[in-house]
């Protein structure tokens, strides 16, 4: 089980920013639904905004992951954390730097997913607007 973390302010401000973007790709993603089935096209405003409000998570799970972990510890799912953990410990031997490197390999992995994302996203945006 995670010990009890705390968060500095400026971890908090990012923390309600990271829940306020992710909540307002939830609304983007109703807004699309809403318009598709009323047959309103509006791709070119939602595509985008979802976009950022997707980058904007990702930077700061990022940010945190890059300085000292703190959100990453809170937002990781205990067996994704507790298993890299594990997997670490039997590579580098020693705790304190599998804990680090940890961190630091969350971060890399969610900013390339999110790049991932964007591309293949943004892909079939163009591909859609191209047809039209």
């Amino acid at each position: 089980m995670k010990s009890k973390i705390t968060l500095t302010k400026s971890e908090q401000k990012l923390q309600v920013l990271f829940i306020v973007s992710i909540l307002s790709s939830f609304v983007v993603i109703a807004f699309g639904i809403y318009f598709q089935n009323h047959n309103l096209d509006n791709d070119h405003l939602l595509v985008p905004l979802l976009l950022l409000f997707w980058f904007i998570p990702c930077c700061i799970y990022t940010y945190s992951g890059l300085t000292n972990g703190n959100l990453v510890k809170l937002w990781t799912a205990t067996v994704i954390y507790n298993t890299m953990i594990w997997l670490l410990i039997k590579i580098t031997s020693n705790q304190q730097k599998a804990k680090c490197y940890t961190y630091k390999v969350i971060a890399v992995l969610i900013i390339n997913f999110y790049l991932l994302l964007f591309f293949v996203v943004l892909q079939m945006f163009l591909s859609t607007q191209l047809k039209k």
